[in-house]
């Protein structure tokens, strides 16, 4: 996210959209936004402290010092210069990389031109970081037809499992893809495209949406329209392709179905370690349905802490974390607050 601040913050964001903010995503996961956010803070220095930090500073931080910012809450750079290097950051999340490539070749060129050669050397080093940037990313179309925001999604069935792999790709590059899989314990023969339609509905009805959405399976009408009503423009919905975007949506097919076959290696291994663990308790395996781990510490009989890990049948369990003001008097026998994991 950019804010729509005087010096706008690139921050990591997850909630509804609202103005003036500009957003882009959405990214497959955190690790991707955070990665995307160090990228573009080396190569364009945009600030990411908050409004608290950034309107009471008096002299530049750390991160002027190392050139990661360019120190816009003390003055060290002008409105107008900050604001262009927050337009190429933009041009950036478009996917636009061409174009802004271009851009930052002709100003270098300018720069070095007119003598100004510590602005030119700064310009040719952003477009070192883009080139490495773009060649990481293993999608890259070369179809001039192919410049729109576009998204894949393969739906895969397998022994009761289903996924649907997205992959998004902006500017005919790409940026990210995930395997989701819906909940279908309780459905032993799952309708692959009944959870397709339901995956599509949550994953862009309220949030940002591509132009065109590729898919080995059909969406409704009636969803399409609410999509489109939402995104303002006509949207593209397309299960039938040729040339390159055949391929992209083989691969996704493909990423999919790896995805099932990893799930079912991952869950059998599950359950074989807990039917171990079963023999070595001398009990059913059918009866363990939860696990916690305690590890308790103190240092020198004070200050007791426990920790406990939870295994069950959830991909993930909320931590809590606690801690006690008075030390219990005897730590083998009493249970102090824990920090569950």
């Amino acid at each position: 996210m950019l804010s729509g601040h005087q010096y706008p913050q690139m921050a990591y964001y997850r909630g509804t959209l609202k103005n003036p903010n500009q957003y882009f995503g959405p990214y497959p996961n955190s690790n991707a936004v955070r990665d995307s956010i160090q990228v573009l803070q080396k190569v364009f220095m945009l600030r990411t402290c908050e409004d608290s930090v950034f309107e009471h500073r008096d002299r530049p931080c750390l991160l002027y010092q190392i050139k990661r910012c360019t120190a816009p809450c003390v003055g060290h750079i002008s409105e107008e210069d900050y604001c262009d290097s927050v337009r190429q950051a933009a041009t950036f999340l478009n996917g636009k990389t061409d174009e802004l490539t271009r851009t930052l070749q002709h100003k270098m060129q300018t720069a070095a031109a007119n003598l100004q050669f510590e602005e030119a050397a700064r310009y040719r080093d952003q477009i070192q970081a883009l080139g490495i940037i773009q060649s990481n990313q293993f999608i890259d179309s070369k179809n001039p037809n192919n410049p729109n925001d576009i998204d894949l999604l393969a739906l895969a069935v397998s022994d009761g499992l289903v996924c649907v792999h997205w992959v998004s790709i902006r500017g005919g590059r790409h940026v990210g893809d995930k395997s989701f899989f819906p909940d279908t314990k309780n459905d032993p023969e799952p309708n692959g495209q009944d959870y397709a339609e339901a995956f599509v509905a949550q994953h862009y009805l309220g949030k940002s949406k591509p132009d065109i959405i590729i898919s080995n399976f059909p969406v409704p009408d009636a969803l399409k329209e609410a999509l489109e009503g939402e995104h303002g423009k006509q949207m593209q919905f397309v299960t039938k392709t040729i040339g390159e975007r055949k391929v992209w949506l083989k691969m996704a097919e493909q990423n999919a179905q790896m995805a099932i076959t990893q799930r079912h290696l991952q869950q059998s291994n599950q359950q074989h370690r807990i039917d171990e663990l079963a023999k070595i308790l001398g009990m059913n395996s059918d009866g363990i349905n939860r696990l916690e781990c305690f590890d308790i510490s103190h240092t020198q009989g004070e200050a007791t802490i426990a920790s406990c890990v939870v295994y069950d049948e959830q991909t993930s369990n909320p931590r809590n974390t606690a801690a006690t003001t008075s030390p219990p008097p005897n730590p083998a026998t009493t249970t102090p607050p824990c920090a569950k994991c």
